[in-house]
C-alpha cells in the first residue's frame, strides 16, 4: 500500500513538475516577439486549461485502468481460492494415509472408526493447506509461530488452521474465556511477586569458574610433577 502511494505520488510530482517547463520561454517569446501583457496571459492561460483538461483525462483513463486491473485481480485471487478449497478433500486424504509426524502432533493419530477419520480428514486439509499456501515444510510442527501483523492474509489462514488442532505445545487457553485469562495473569503476578530472584546467570558464572579452577589445578599438578622429575635428572 504504502509503495504504491509514494508511486502515485512520485508520478504526480513529475507531471506538476514537468507542467511548469514551459512557464520560463514566455518572457522570452513576449521581449522576441512583442507580445503584449495581456496576450502573455492570455497565452499562459489557454496553456493552463490545456494541461488541466489533459490531467483530468487521463486521471479518466486511469481510474478506467484501475477498476479493469482490480476486477481482474479479485476474479483471479477467488478463482485461486475456488481452486484451493476443491483440492483440500484430497489433502485431507492424503495425509490421513501417510500419517506425518506434524499432523500425528497436532491431532493426534488417524482414527479406525470412518466418522473420525472424515472430521480428523478435514481438520488435517485445513492444516496442510496453509502449510501448502505459506510454504511451511517443518516435519514436526504443523503450522509454525503465528505470521506477523503485516501478514494478515497469512494470520487469517493461521488462526484458522491453529483452531482445528486439538494438540499444542503447552497450556491450551484456547477454550478460556477474557475473563478466565485474566484470572490468570493476575494469579501468574501474584505467584511470580513473591519468588526468588532467578540466578540462572550466576550459578552458570560459577559453574564455568569451577570448571576453569579444575583445569587450573590439573595443570599446575602435572607441571609440578615434571618439574620433580627434571630434578632427579639434573
Amino acid at each position: 500500500m504504502q509503495g504504491g502511494f509514494y508511486l502515485q505520488a512520485s508520478v504526480v510530482v513529475s507531471l506538476l513538475a514537468s507542467s511548469s517547463a514551459p512557464t520560463p520561454p514566455h518572457p522570452v517569446y513576449q521581449a522576441e516577439w512583442g507580445f503584449s501583457p495581456v496576450t502573455v496571459t492570455v497565452v499562459f492561460g489557454v496553456y493552463a486549461l490545456a494541461i488541466l483538461a489533459v490531467l483530468l483525462a487521463a486521471r479518466v483513463v486511469q481510474g478506467l485502468a484501475t477498476g479493469a486491473g482490480v476486477s481482474a485481480l479479485g476474479a483471479g485471487m477467488l478463482d485461486l481460492d475456488k481452486a484451493s478449497r476443491a483440492t483440500r478433500p484430497a489433502i485431507g486424504e492424503h495425509t490421513a494415509r501417510e500419517a506425518p509426524l506434524w499432523a500425528t502432533r497436532a491431532l493426534g493419530e488417524v482414527p479406525a472408526d470412518p466418522a473420525g477419520r472424515a472430521g480428523w480428514e478435514r481438520n488435517a486439509a485445513q492444516l496442510g493447506a496453509y502449510r501448502e499456501m505459506f510454504g511451511w515444510d517443518h516435519p514436526g510442527e504443523a503450522i509454525g509461530p503465528e505470521p506477523a501483523l503485516t501478514f494478515p492474509e497469512a494470520r487469517a489462514e493461521w488462526h484458522a488452521a491453529f483452531a482445528v488442532m486439538t494438540r499444542v505445545e503447552g497450556i491450551d487457553v484456547r477454550h478460556l474465556t477474557n475473563g478466565q485469562l485474566l484470572a490468570r495473569r493476575r494469579a501468574y503476578q501474584a505467584e511470580t511477586s513473591w519468588a526468588p530472584v532467578h540466578v540462572a546467570e550466576e550459578l552458570r558464572a560459577a559453574r564455568r569458574q569451577e570448571q576453569h579452577s579444575k583445569i587450573e589445578a590439573t595443570r599446575h599438578t602435572y607441571e609440578a610433577t615434571a618439574a620433580a622429575r627434571r630434578g632427579k635428572h639434573d
